[in-house]
Parts: C-alpha cells; structure tokens; sequence
C-alpha cells in the first residue's frame, strides 16, 4: 500500500471519528436540556424557555453547569415573569450553588417555614430538595433544588410579593 493511500485512510478515520465525537456531545447536550425541560414548572414549555450557554454563567458559580435553561413569561397569567433552570453533575454542585444563588436573596418565609427548607413532592414524605423563598432587588423569588434530578431553578415575580408566588409555586413547580 502506498505512503499517499495509508494518509488518505488516515485523514478519512480522523475525520469519521471527529464527526463522532461532534454526534456524541449534540446527544449529551440534548439529553442534559430534556432532563431540564422534564422539571419545568407548569406553564413553561420549549415556547418560552430557552436553552442557554453552560459558559454564560459558569461564573457565578464554583460549579460545572452542565445545561441551562432560560425562560420568560409564564403562560399562566398569574405565573412568573421569568425563571431559570440550572443541571449540575453531581448533587454536591447543585447543593453548593443553591446556597451560593439565595446568598444574594433577602430571604422570607416560603409559608409557615423558614427560608431555606425542604419539600416534598406529592404525598412523599422523603425530602425531594430544598427551597428558599425571598426578593432580588424587590422581585420575588421562589428557589429549589430537585436533588433526584441535580437542578437548580428559580422562578421571579415582577413584583415583591413572595407568598403569592410561593403559593403559585406550590401549585405549579
């Protein structure tokens, strides 16, 4: 076989094996947006969230932020103006960033509890992460963790009233 073939075969493999690689990370970034999208809260849908670049808020915090989802107007009426949802590797990660996201937060009651709290999905008296109740800047916010899935999310009201939106919440997350 000639110098000329053996290099063509080679250029061939690499370039096979590059477009591979491109496919597996498409799927791993797909899959990571639709275990997100699998913990959208009521009203949020691929029409109004949005996926958003890991590296756009890598920053804020001491974490791999492996997918992000940025939403808008929930369709609820009553629902939030904005929420974002966060996937990390491992449930330390999603663990350390909630406690860095609500450091921000003048924190409230979310109900009759103390911010930060757990809560429980359904009937389920096992812990399914926390949440955190308070305002940003005047803007309610509701903010949890779902430790089965590793997401970090929040939804914000456009105004202060943190009950409202924690019992809309309550409700819809």
């Amino acid at each position: 076989m000639s110098h000329l073939t053996n290099a063509l075969r080679a250029g061939a493999a690499a370039a096979l094996m590059s477009s591979i690689a491109c496919a597996g990370t498409a799927t791993a970034t797909a899959d990571a947006n639709d275990t997100l999208a699998s913990a959208l809260s009521k009203g949020y849908t691929s029409s109004n969230c949005k996926a958003q670049q890991p590296s756009d808020v890598q920053s804020s915090f001491n974490a791999t932020v492996i997918a992000v989802l940025q939403c808008g107007q929930n369709s609820d009426s009553s629902g939030p103006m904005g929420g974002k949802y966060f996937l990390f590797g491992n449930s330390a990660d999603t663990a350390s960033s909630f406690t860095k996201l609500i450091s921000g937060d003048t924190l409230a009651n979310c109900g009759t509890a103390s911010s930060p709290t757990t809560w429980h999905q359904g009937s389920n008296s096992d812990s399914a992460g926390q949440v955190a109740c308070g305002t940003d800047s005047g803007q309610a916010e509701v903010l949890w963790t779902v430790d089965a899935k590793n997401v970090l999310a929040f939804v914000r009201a456009s105004n202060g009233d943190t009950a409202s939106l924690y019992k809309w919440w309550q409700a819809n997350g």
